[in-house]
């Protein structure tokens, strides 16, 4: 399905949207086997990127494809979670092997551990547990020029996670339903780093 999704459906690159400027950071959280992570790094050869991916065998197939695309020099991969969980999602995770030993990392300590202070390109598909990013204190969107994030309504209100990409200043926002679900695209009319 994330083969699908990134180069069939183009959910996240589609109509021009993947853009990083000479020496911008992107950040792929749910980077599962480096599919995006690669699209990313291929789309400016200056870019760095850091992923976030708690599964033990998808972080070793995502070192893979850095490595056989010659992008590992660029790229870092932090083995952890990060966001909020349902009860039922932290059980399932206990209980899979893939996952039962990846520690939780939260923002603040994923930032400084990665010297991230701008994001020009954030991906994120972290199975319903990016409403973190809508809770007070959180600083990832007030940094991103732009976003492309599946949104799923197990974890939270789609609709309210779109509100608040419009409160933080996103004024591009592009948004594909599927049922009650989304995948959103919002950029900034203006990005952070030229407004500086």
């Amino acid at each position: 399905s994330g083969l699908r999704e990134i180069w069939v459906r183009d959910v996240y690159a589609g109509d021009g949207f993947l853009r990083v400027p000479d020496h911008g950071t992107v950040v792929d959280l749910g980077a599962n086997m480096g599919n995006f992570s690669a699209q990313a790094l291929a789309a400016n050869a200056t870019a760095r990127l850091i992923a976030i991916e708690p599964s033990a065998p998808l972080s070793v197939k995502w070192a893979a494809t850095m490595a056989v695309n010659g992008f590992q020099d660029r790229a870092q991969l932090c083995r952890a979670f990060i966001g909020m969980f349902t009860d039922k999602q932290r059980r399932d995770f206990e209980n899979d092997p893939a996952y039962g030993d990846a520690p939780t990392i939260n923002e603040d300590e994923f930032l400084r551990r990665y010297a991230i202070d701008h994001i020009d390109f954030l991906k994120c598909d972290i199975e319903g547990s990016e409403f973190f990013m809508t809770e007070r204190g959180s600083r990832l969107l007030d940094i991103t020029d732009r976003v492309a994030i599946e949104l799923h309504d197990f974890g939270g209100d789609p609709q309210h996670f779109l509100d608040t990409l419009s409160t933080k200043g996103f004024s591009d926002l592009r948004v594909d339903w599927y049922g009650r679900e989304c995948i959103a695209r919002a950029a900034r009319a203006a990005p952070l780093r030229m407004a500086a």
